[in-house]
């Protein structure tokens, strides 16, 4: 390695002074291999300094003397430093010419690689001082060595029995969740906690969320979509799609169009069309990524919706079938209404990503929840029309379920067999005389 600096820079930089030491320390950094670690092991060149008169210039001759590291940076010295790489840097020290230069052929400790020895063997810690001298025949510049310094460690203070330990701050995710834990349980103290993953804690409207789900409010909230299916004012009947897909995609575009949004009932047949325009767009996918869009146009075209509200419907859809998961049951617990106690409102999971919607099932994905879901499905048959109209313990028994324990409020859920009652069909039996 040669470089070259220019006569008028180094009388630029030295003024009165000459240069005494040039030496090269090679860092070790992440990019270099374990190899290059164990090969350079911050190693030093000593180097001198001759003047080419031909060229003009000063040439650097370096060479290799020992494999430890030494920094040298007194006080009222001028010194340069050159970066060359990321892990190679020249460092020039400038010095008075009457300073002390150490003995000729030095030799480093072999135990310390620290200190030098002189040619007779002696060891001898050289102060501070700077010099030109001659090693094996090649014109080098001796830097003397520094001893070794071990950092003192601090002392720490000595700890203080008498005080009390400082409390934990509970400030974080963990104390937000506990305390919309404890909010709910306030509001309904018989609701169905699930459990929380504290390494993976899910968003606190989702968790609020899930407590919704599994409280008496929810509970009470189905029985009302019970009695509202069988009042003989409503209207508003889910009426099962029939033909091929483009026409159940059609019917299901319509029944929502034609809702009215005045009832809860009304609200959870607008959640189950789009739940089922849903199932229906991914089968007209036929293995294809997307759907054929000149399809779904045609389709919204007939049915007299609009691109953007296909879309819409498509898409909350598709939120309502990620969550729900095969059980579309589970819609009928999900708040219908955002008057309610937990402040939970109604579109809340229209809001949600696809992250937090796997968390929320995650979180439903308890017993409990399963126990209600069986419940609603016998409901969502007769609804659907692929069974006939069912009826619920606890309308036999007339009981209230906001103020029953879990084991026997589902108890109560659990569908039962119609009721067997005398009727007169004369056409079954022609030779038994009429009553």
């Amino acid at each position: 390695m040669a470089v070259h600096f220019s006569k008028g820079w180094l009388a630029a930089m030295a003024g009165s002074f000459r240069p005494t030491h040039i030496k090269v320390r090679v860092l070790h950094t992440p990019t270099m291999g374990d190899g290059l670690m164990r090969t350079f092991r911050a190693p030093c060149l000593w180097v001198h300094m001759s003047y080419e008169a031909e060229v003009g210039r000063h040439r650097l001759h370096h060479r290799m003397c020992g494999t430890w590291d030494m920094v040298v940076i007194r006080p009222q010295q001028y010194y340069a430093v050159i970066n060359y790489s990321t892990c190679i840097a020249i460092t020039f020290g400038l010095s008075h010419s009457e300073q002390h230069v150490p003995p000729l052929s030095p030799v480093l400790c072999g135990q310390c690689e620290v200190c030098i020895r002189d040619p007779l063997g002696s060891q001898t810690a050289f102060p501070l001082t700077l010099g030109v001298g001659r090693v094996s025949g090649k014109s080098v510049t001796a830097v003397a060595s520094t001893r070794r310094i071990v950092p003192a460690k601090r002392s720490r203070p000595p700890i203080d029995l008498t005080k009390p330990p400082k409390k934990r701050n509970n400030v974080g995710p963990r104390a937000e969740l506990r305390q919309i834990v404890r909010e709910v349980l306030n509001i309904d103290g018989l609701c169905k906690i699930p459990r929380i993953e504290w390494n993976k804690p899910p968003h606190p409207n989702v968790l609020k969320l899930a407590l919704s789900v599994g409280s008496r409010t929810a509970i009470q909230q189905f029985c009302g979509l019970v009695r509202s299916r069988r009042d003989p004012s409503n209207d508003r009947i889910r009426i099962r799609c029939a033909g091929d897909l483009h026409a159940r995609i059609g019917q299901q575009l319509n029944a929502i169009r034609l809702s009215r949004r005045r009832s809860s009932i009304e609200e959870l047949m607008i959640r189950l069309s789009q739940y089922s325009l849903a199932c229906e767009i991914e089968r007209s996918k036929l293995g294809r990524i997307r759907s054929d869009p000149a399809v779904l146009d045609a389709i919204a075209k007939k049915a007299r919706c609009s691109k953007a509200g296909l879309s819409r419907h498509t898409k909350l859809g598709n939120k309502w079938v990620r969550l729900c998961h095969g059980r579309g049951e589970l819609m009928c617990f999900i708040l219908l209404d955002s008057d309610n106690p937990f402040g939970v409102s109604s579109t809340a999971v229209h809001g949600l990503n696809e992250t937090e919607i796997d968390d929320l099932r995650d979180l439903l994905g308890i017993d409990y929840v399963a126990s209600l879901c069986a419940s609603a499905s016998a409901f969502f048959d007769s609804i659907e029309g692929i069974s006939q109209d069912i009826e619920f313990a606890w309308e036999l028994y007339d009981q209230p379920l906001d103020k029953l324990p879990e084991k026997e409020m589902l108890a109560l859920m659990r569908p039962i067999l119609p009721v067997n009652r005398n009727a007169y069909h004369p056409n079954h039996y022609p030779t038994w005389p009429r009553p």
